[in-house]
């Protein structure tokens, strides 16, 4: 986010720029990201990355959006320009990559048809829930993160029906850690394996369901 960036890490360390301005007015700060199979980009553009947020003099762009990396071109697909307290922070793609899911402020969760081109139409309320970062399991279920504390991780299915929780355990001590629950990503050779970022933190539990990793379509079973 600071670096009001978004790159891709190479293999051997170096860093390729892929996009820092939208129009010719550099980013805020992205904040997340999912990578189609592809190699289309959906991330999401916060002010988080300006040390005065919204109020930062150096701030280029007058609203929070997100946005699609394709062909060297980045493309403006929504945020809260026209629609106050929606900004966009989580995003990630169903498993067969027909949606893409972004959040839409503290309180909803989008859901975008997406179309032949990887822009969007269609945005419905998914979940009358925000979140920070999320991700996806082979069935298609929505893992989404609380931000700060509590660390919770919910759990929706792809008609938008709770669940159930996933709460961080609280390390002992003093001073307390502070626990919260910022992003998760599948991983594991069987990907299985969520860790979740936690603030002070990092944790790790083994799913029933395999994950998607983000780029690796999940092709609908017979």
């Amino acid at each position: 986010m600071a670096d009001r960036t978004v790159y891709r890490l190479e293999k051997d360390g170096t860093r390729t720029m892929l996009a820092d301005r939208y129009e010719g007015k550099r980013f805020n700060g992205p904040n997340d990201i999912v990578v189609k199979s592809n190699g289309s980009i959906y991330f999401t553009d916060t002010v988080w990355g300006l040390r005065g947020a919204a109020n930062d003099p150096a701030r280029e762009i007058p609203f929070s959006g997100f946005f699609l990396i394709k062909d060297g071109k980045v493309t403006l697909l929504g945020g809260d320009r026209d629609t106050p307290n929606s900004a966009p922070n989580g995003i990630t793609l169903s498993p067969d990559e027909k949606y893409l899911y972004v959040t839409a402020g503290l309180n909803r969760t989008m859901r975008y048809d997406i179309l032949d081109d990887d822009t969007v139409a269609t945005g419905r309320t998914f979940v009358s829930h925000g979140t920070d970062g999320m991700r996806v399991d082979t069935k298609g279920n929505l893992y989404t993160t609380s931000g700060g504390p509590p660390g919770e991780i919910r759990i929706w299915s792809p008609q938008g029906k709770a669940l159930g929780v996933l709460h961080l355990p609280q390390p002992p001590g003093e001073p307390r850690p502070r626990v919260c629950a910022t992003n998760l990503a599948f991983g594991d050779a069987d990907n299985r394996g969520l860790y979740i970022t936690a603030c002070t933190h990092v944790f790790k539990v083994r799913t029933k369901l395999a994950g998607v990793r983000p780029g690796q379509k999940e092709e609908p079973k017979a």
